[in-house]
């Protein structure tokens, strides 16, 4: 609270710790050097190994023989769980040097009371307070018999109280969808999923980034990230995020959710030093992401490797981020609320109910972390590679979570491969030109032919993608047999060949086909028949034979008008998978056109 921070030092000022910013406020208006935690747990977190640490805000306080009053509210007697968390701090705390006592609440005729309740009682003073400090600790009251799960995935709760994980996330779900406007409903679900995995990151092994995206300002990014800061894993708001070293040794005390707002502006690839800011962040994708930094010794200096892994939101306005941090991301469009269908986030009123939503999703955290270790729920076919590793954490916070949890993971991860299809037909998503060379290949690749002259297929090639290989490249000029065969040779050692000694030179199948494999391009599955071993018609100096397709007069290589399914009917180019198993015909912004 305001007013607190110069005393944090001072270990002379007995020092208060509370539950919830509310109660730290009224401490400290009434006199007292108090702070808050957001959560019973929220004084220690995991560090990069997956070691608990205490938080290091702690590095702020001189504990060092202090007076320190732990003001839980009254009904740690009933809590069995949070009770654990008092006498775990507690410990810590007496490790440090200090000298800890307890305030001792009465209950409240309603419920439980609060430091806050307390001192809101007409005629009560601070003495009053200190009067109710003890060196025993609250004794839990009562040790009620686990409540059995109606279901296995149900959580046991010894406070008599069952709480499952579909509840939790359920509650904080419904607590965005009040506040938070996003283009599909979906998206809410995937926020809950997210906050709720940043808690369980450690178990999950990858934490895919977040990408808050809008077209225009005032969509609800940086309420969203307000939000996220009192729900996720030890939030650290970080508007303007420009030194690496800066990052990794605060990730190095403690892992913590990066929150980056602005991310149009602080992540922009035109800003110097950004490439190794984007270089953390990649690397801190995947647990054991290290970063070498230089630290100061008695003799010098010595290199660290400074723990990277964390996870990490990124808010802005149609970001230009690299291919490469995309891919580990996953991105929620959220617009504007011009109707005002959800609620202004007053944090004067709701703080506190947000806060207590992030304690809850830590404490089921807790109770699940070994569940989560070692379970590896199945995701849908085709979801693999860069997109497992997205989707696997989520899906198996949801398994634990149980409800319909799961399913709703499924969905959203089929969705995403839906879109990036969808994306990558309309230009959204850029291959880099090699692996875009390799799929363009594939899809021209003659039905049964085992060799492909290269004259025809860099005509062919020219043809079919003109913004790619043809004049409206970026090299303003159709590809040559050198840069292809360059392109080939560097990145996937396929060589050009001649079938025989007077044919022309070309790529055959065979030597494309593992690398089609290895790539995920899926080959084409039609039976090969065999090719004549000597080429036919007039050869000219560039060894072009002039051979025609046998059925249409066509060059070698060109596309047949009887292409079967997978081919657009209105431009004749492939059709996503995706598309073609919706049982469409045609890309939706040719028919569009063709309208």
């Amino acid at each position: 609270p305001p007013g607190v921070g110069p005393q944090l030092g001072d270990p002379a000022v007995p020092l208060w710790v509370t539950e919830g910013v509310k109660k730290a406020d009224a401490a400290a208006l009434a006199g007292l050097c108090c702070v808050a935690l957001p959560g019973v747990w929220s004084w220690r977190g995991s560090n990069g190994s997956g070691g608990k640490v205490a938080v290091p805000d702690w590095h702020d306080v001189a504990l060092n023989g202090r007076r320190v009053v732990l003001a839980f509210d009254s009904d740690v007697v009933r809590k069995r769980a949070v009770s654990g968390a008092l006498d775990q701090l507690a410990a810590y705390l007496t490790s440090k040097g200090a000298r800890v006592e307890y305030l001792h609440l009465p209950e409240g005729g309603d419920g439980k009371t609060g430091l806050d309740d307390y001192l809101a009682v007409a005629g009560r003073t601070v003495d009053d307070l200190w009067a109710l400090v003890r060196p025993d600790a609250p004794a839990v009251v009562a040790d009620p018999a686990p409540v059995e799960p109606s279901a296995p995935d149900a959580p046991v709760c010894l406070s008599g109280v069952r709480e499952t994980g579909a509840a939790v996330l359920g509650d904080v779900r419904g607590w965005l969808g009040r506040f938070i406007c996003t283009m599909h409903d979906a998206a809410l679900d995937l926020l809950t999923v997210w906050a709720a995995h940043t808690h369980l990151c450690v178990e999950t092994y990858t934490s895919p980034r977040l990408l808050l995206d809008s077209p225009v300002p005032g969509a609800g990014k940086t309420t969203t990230l307000e939000h996220f800061e009192r729900l996720c894993l030890h939030p650290v708001q970080m508007a303007s995020l420009s030194s690496p070293a800066l990052l990794t040794r605060m990730l190095d005390a403690g892992l913590r959710t990066v929150l980056i707002d602005e991310a149009d502006r602080s992540l922009n690839p035109d800003r110097e030093g950004v490439a190794e800011l984007l270089a953390v962040l990649n690397s801190g994708y995947k647990r054991g992401g290290t970063r070498p930094v230089l630290v100061p010794t008695k003799d010098g200096w010595s290199v660290s490797e400074m723990p990277t892994y964390a996870p990490v939101v990124m808010a802005g306005n149609n970001p230009q981020l690299p291919e490469d941090t995309r891919s580990r991301s996953i991105r929620v469009l959220l617009l504007p609320d011009l109707a005002g269908h959800v609620e202004e986030s007053d944090w004067e009123v709701i703080d506190e109910q947000a806060r207590e939503l992030g304690a809850r999703l830590a404490t089921w955290a807790e109770q699940v972390r070994d569940e989560v270790r070692t379970t590896r729920p199945p995701l849908p076919a085709g979801v693999v590679g860069r997109a497992r590793e997205r989707w696997s954490p989520l899906k198996r916070v949801a398994a634990a979570a149980g409800g319909r949890w799961s399913d709703v993971v499924d969905a959203l991860a089929v969705h995403d491969m839906e879109q990036t299809e969808m994306d990558r037909d309309d230009g959204m998503i850029r291959d880099r030109p090699a692996v875009m060379l390799l799929r363009h290949l594939h899809d021209l690749w003659p039905t049964g032919e085992t060799f492909y002259p290269t004259s025809a297929l860099t005509r062919d090639l020219a043809a079919n993608y003109p913004d790619e290989w043809g004049h409206g490249s970026p090299f303003g000029k159709p590809v040559t047999a050198q840069r292809l065969g360059r392109m080939l040779a560097t990145s996937y050692a396929v060589n050009s060949g001649r079938l025989d000694r007077d044919g022309p030179r070309g790529y055959t199948r065979s030597s494309l086909e593992p690398v089609w494999r290895r790539m995920g391009v899926t080959p084409d599955p039609a039976p090969v028949r065999p090719t004549p071993s000597k080429q036919t018609g007039a050869s000219g100096a560039s060894g072009e034979t002039g051979a025609s397709d046998a059925t249409n007069g066509a060059p070698a290589g060109a596309l047949n008008p009887d292409d079967p399914p997978g081919r657009c009917t209105v431009c004749r180019r492939p059709l996503a998978p995706l598309l073609v198993e919706k049982g469409r015909a045609a890309h939706p912004t040719c028919v569009g056109e063709a309208a």
